[in-house]
């Protein structure tokens, strides 16, 4: 169990880092430059065109700020337990819910840096609650 949860940490960390590095660059430039650009439909690209920088670098970072916040719950219950259970993968749910912009609602025509920074918290607690959820194999 405390393997599970320090690959988790480890796996936060680099997601809360990696989605700050992309918050410094364009999605659809980061698009454009990927293996999978031919997969993605045309519509969807001129989307991509389409949002404002200051969204995409609030979301990123919003994101970026989740995943780090997981981390460092599950690192408290690393550094506070001896011995790992259910019991703490719940704790560690449990602070995810209580975050208060988890419960935002994600508006449709979102174009500020406050609203993308808002929308990607909440997507960064969702994904959180999603991963640790299928790693320790718990329903929704």
């Amino acid at each position: 169990m405390r393997t599970k949860f320090e690959e988790l940490e480890k796996v936060f960390r680099r997601l809360a880092e990696s989605n700050l590095e992309q918050s410094k660059n364009d999605l659809y430039d980061t698009v454009q430059e990927s293996y999978y650009k031919d997969d993605i439909p045309e519509d969807a690209m001129e989307e991509l065109k389409n949002i404002e920088p200051d969204f995409q670098k609030g979301m990123f970072e919003g994101m970026g700020f989740a995943y780090e916040q997981v981390a460092n719950y599950i690192s408290i219950m690393l550094d506070t337990s001896d011995k790992l259970s259910e019991k703490h993968i719940n704790h560690v749910l449990q602070h995810i819910h209580k975050n208060s912009l988890i419960k935002e609602e994600i508006e449709e025509s979102a174009v500020t840096y406050q609203e993308g920074l808002t929308n990607g918290i909440k997507a960064g607690f969702n994904m959180a609650d999603l991963e640790i959820k299928g790693k320790f194999q718990i329903p929704n």
